[in-house]
């Protein structure tokens, strides 16, 4: 018997996926999943985000994603979030609305899918032959490419001038320690199946600006099952410019178990703290 279960289950399986894949976009864990869209807004006292179908292309534009890194993994199964639940909108199931125009799609897809067809472009596909994944707060604005900043309640922070540049640094919260949360993109961490990643850094390098990083590691048998496992403190040369600094990875899990769904977190040890950019790639 082969069971597979959610990812917020507490129990023991062969396998596991996420919810939220109709919402949020393909899901990439143990079993990845996919959904059509979803809009709930029929039901009462509820305010959850619409995501737009797009006349079928954002089901389609999931598949190729999938398809795309199936041919680089060893997945064999996919979950469609839902068949027939009407009420949220994400159903592929026949419907007044739409007819049997999913279960079409599903059939086109599901035929590539056991076939081992690759698509020639896809959305993302950048990013999944990209060499490493990065974000840059420089200019002002944040600029991820295959990283994404998170704000979290232990973990408030704003983009400030600093020496001519812009930089990410800490807010005052409630919670006595200070970090910066960040997600990598399932689609560059998944095509890389490396353990090891090479984390360059680059900071205001002033008298007050101590950090280190903390991962999510594959060391489950440690504090937090492994999710906050710490790196050195880089310690400032308190030099007034902006240094570069390269922090090696190993036991690398990025599995999104840190606060907010991070994969990883600078602890802000000095309040003075300011981040240009974040860098990684696999070693």
């Amino acid at each position: 018997l082969y069971i597979v279960r959610e990812s917020s289950w507490n129990v023991n399986t062969k396998n596991v996926y996420s919810w939220g894949a109709a919402l949020q976009g393909p899901q990439f864990d143990g079993v990845y999943a996919i959904g059509p869209g979803y809009d709930d807004s029929a039901v009462p006292d509820r305010d959850t985000p619409v995501r737009e179908r797009r006349g079928g292309k954002y089901y389609r534009d999931s598949w190729k994603k999938l398809l795309a890194l199936t041919d680089k993994t060893d997945n064999h199964l996919i979950a469609i979030e839902t068949w027939n639940e009407y009420h949220e909108g994400t159903e592929i199931a026949p419907s007044t609305e739409h007819g049997k125009k999913y279960l079409n799609i599903t059939k086109e897809y599901v035929n590539k899918f056991k076939s081992g067809f690759v698509p020639d472009n896809y959305p993302g596909e950048r990013l999944m032959k990209a060499e490493r994944a990065s974000i840059d707060f420089s200019s002002g604005n944040i600029k991820g490419t295959g990283i994404k900043y998170i704000e979290c309640a232990d973990g408030k922070n704003k983009v400030v001038e600093e020496d001519s540049s812009y930089c990410l640094k800490p807010s005052e919260t409630e919670f006595p320690g200070k970090y910066m949360y960040f997600q990598v993109d399932p689609l560059f961490k998944r095509t890389k199946s490396s353990s090891e990643y090479k984390l360059k850094i680059e900071y205001y390098d002033s008298v007050q600006s101590k950090f280190r990083v903390q991962f999510d590691s594959q060391n489950f048998s440690g504090p937090h099952n492994g999710a906050y496992k710490s790196t050195d403190i880089i310690n400032p040369l308190g030099t007034l410019t902006w240094r570069v600094v390269t922090i090696n990875l190993e036991n690398v899990n990025l599995e999104g178990r840190q606060n907010c769904d991070a994969d990883f977190r600078i602890h802000a040890i000095d309040e003075e703290l300011c981040i240009k950019s974040i860098a990684i790639e696999p070693k």
